[in-house]
């Protein structure tokens, strides 16, 4: 992209100081100057939220690794008085307490 800026008299002297100290032409220390002081681009508002759930997920994960049997056994009882008290015959948790079941360590 050629981009065509109109610099105040004070600040062209500055900037052919700077790049003659530097060793490079103007040009390359504007560019220079640009590159560091810029963000490196627009943030992505889509990419930020799906990284935010994805993190959240992954805590979800950690917290569900580290529960004690207790806990668990706990959980899965909460899911089945969900699934029993529901005004549905669609059950929620059909999945996650079927597979409990098959669990011979699972507590019943």
């Amino acid at each position: 992209m050629v981009l065509q800026l109109t610099l105040p008299e004070d600040l062209e002297a500055r900037l052919r100081q700077e790049s003659q100290r530097q060793g490079s032409s103007p040009d390359a220390l504007a560019i220079k100057l640009l590159a560091e002081h810029l963000p490196a681009s627009p943030p992505n508002p889509a990419a930020a939220k799906a990284a935010e759930f994805a993190a959240m997920l992954n805590r979800w994960n950690d917290e569900d690794a580290a529960m004690t049997e207790e806990e668990n056994a706990s959980n899965l009882e909460v899911l089945r008085s969900i699934d029993q008290d529901r005004m549905s015959y669609r059950q929620l948790f059909a999945d996650v307490l079927r597979d409990e079941s098959n669990d011979p360590d699972s507590v019943a």
